[in-house]
């Protein structure tokens, strides 16, 4: 009997720049597929500097149509305020509905016991603007997110003729401590590939690098974006060139490094064949 071919991911070097809580079944997923995930969250979480509008806003939270999350960062932010008013705020089928960009951050609305009415197919924000333009017209639609989110998803819930009230649910800061050994590995360029899931991430990874390292890591290391959002981050920072995730499930994740991996040309550099 044949033995099965060796996963193209074997003995790759893999850093996640997720926070660890985020990035459990991803790591586990690449450990199972010979891989060799590294560590490197490349984002911490802050309260915003002016909370007034988040918390008027979670204060009104029963008042909205919609209330669009993007995040699971965005839940957090919002509905551990909102379960914890005086008065509580009670889930009313019908009244508030949400609507969620991806799987997991439904999943993680669902924990605060709230139902989830809408789930993007495409997994991203304009996307779920597109699907929801039928119901936006004159609705009162709250939109959380962090502090360098792009304009993109409220001008197109805008035109669909939505009321939008955008606030700042937290803040994106790089970490003032980092795992010294992965950071090395990164600005030596000594791993394969590097997962990208935020155009904040592209941003913290260019300023811990530095611009000119960073277009020459671009250029020897795999950088994997993971979501069209964070594609175009890396288009703006000038990446010599990237994989993109079709989706941002880890299967989505994998299928797109093993793809790269299996049909990459044996000794170049590891970025040598983007798509």
């Amino acid at each position: 009997m044949s033995e099965a071919a060796p996963s193209p991911l074997a003995g790759k070097r893999i850093v996640v720049t997720r926070a660890e809580e985020q990035s459990d079944s991803l790591l586990k997923a690449l450990a199972g597929k010979g891989a060799v995930p590294l560590l490197l969250p490349l984002l911490e979480f802050a309260s915003p500097e002016d909370a007034f509008p988040l918390n008027n806003a979670v204060a009104n939270f029963a008042q909205f149509d919609w209330v669009i999350f993007t995040s699971q960062n965005g839940v957090r932010a919002v509905l551990e305020r909102v379960t914890t008013l005086d008065p509580p705020v009670i889930p009313q089928p019908g009244k508030t509905r949400i609507a969620a960009v991806g799987p997991a951050t439904a999943d993680a609305i669902r924990q605060f016991g709230f139902s989830v009415d809408h789930v993007a197919s495409s997994h991203n924000g304009l996307a779920l603007a597109v699907e929801l333009r039928g119901s936006l017209q004159n609705a009162s639609v709250l939109l959380p997110r962090g502090d360098h989110a792009s304009l993109d998803l409220p001008t197109a819930l805008r035109d669909a003729g939505a009321l939008v009230t955008e606030v700042v649910a937290y803040r994106t800061i790089l970490p003032e401590h980092l795992n010294e050994g992965v950071r090395w590995a990164v600005e030596k360029g000594t791993v394969h590939a590097i997962l990208l899931f935020s155009p904040s991430a592209v941003r913290h990874l260019r300023d811990l690098v530095g611009a000119e390292k960073f277009s020459l890591l671009s250029q020897s290391v795999v950088l994997a974006a993971i979501g069209p959002v964070t594609a175009a981050a890396l288009n703006e920072a000038k990446a010599a060139g990237f994989l993109a995730a079709a989706d941002t499930t880890v299967e989505a994740v994998l299928e797109t490094l093993s793809n790269h991996f299996a049909s990459a040309v044996p000794n170049s550099p590891a970025g040598a064949k983007f798509a």
